[in-house]
């Protein structure tokens, strides 16, 4: 048994056949690499919320669950997200203190081109205002991105369940869909100060780079300057068999 285990949530019969044809292998492949178990979740692992509001927030059980505990370390990655295999390393050996690792995607690419890309999208215009969408007061410079994050289930188990029951209480049929779940998470690991921040070449957002004024980077460049990359918001994840059969 592998003291390592790597996993990802794919619920819903097209979501799950799009994960298997085009993340799948390449999750497998880094989990075979690192010496990791991998395991896909593919139902809910709270039996009683089982409403599509709450697919996404099933990442905050896992911790909970009995084949967790079998596990030291806990790699969380979002069913959109892509390893480098040539440069991907064993991501459980940065986790050096007992909080929960994860990047903060207001500072990708910069923080100040993050702030020029939300003000030119007309998005919210601080990471304060990305949390008060979701009836949140923080006061923060921070956005944490929830694609992929390195847990302990035996230290934080509780908090997530706690973030967990919090959100199936107010995220029902929630207008920000998605952004609820991250909201919760990263408002919870804030506000208990229990987070590390992430190196983004672990969690690089694509469509954040792409949209960059002045973005002078393609895909596949991108791709090999980084160990993960993040094909949030569905940006150009059609490319993504060209991609491999390229690099």
């Amino acid at each position: 048994m592998m003291d390592t285990l790597l996993i990802t949530v794919a619920i819903g019969d097209e979501y799950l056949k799009r994960y298997k044809a085009l993340f799948y292998e390449n999750h497998k492949s880094y989990a075979i690499k690192c010496g990791y178990d991998i395991k896909i979740v593919t139902d809910f692992l709270d039996k009683n919320n089982q409403h599509a509001s709450f697919i996404s927030l099933q990442k905050s059980l896992v911790c909970s669950q009995e084949f967790s505990q079998k596990h030291k370390k806990i790699i969380y990655v979002d069913a959109d997200i892509l390893f480098n295999i040539q440069t991907a390393t064993p991501i459980h050996l940065l986790a050096q203190n007992e909080k929960i690792y994860i990047a903060d995607e207001y500072t990708q690419p910069t923080q100040d081109v993050r702030l020029e890309i939300q003000r030119l999208n007309h998005w919210e215009r601080t990471a304060t205002d990305y949390y008060a969408l979701a009836g949140l007061n923080l006061k923060t410079k921070s956005v944490l991105n929830t694609g992929l994050m390195i847990f302990d289930p035996v230290i934080h188990r509780k908090i997530l369940e706690d973030i967990y029951i919090e959100a199936v209480r107010k995220g029902l049929n929630h207008p920000r869909g998605f952004h609820f779940e991250q909201a919760m998470i990263g408002y919870g690991l804030q506000k208990n100060n229990c987070w590390e921040k992430l190196s983004n070449d672990w969690n690089a957002i694509w469509m954040l780079q792409k949209l960059a004024p002045n973005n002078s980077i393609n895909l596949m460049d991108f791709y090999a300057q980084n160990k993960a990359i993040h094909f949030a918001g569905n940006c150009d994840v059609h490319l993504i068999p060209w991609l491999l059969r390229k690099y």
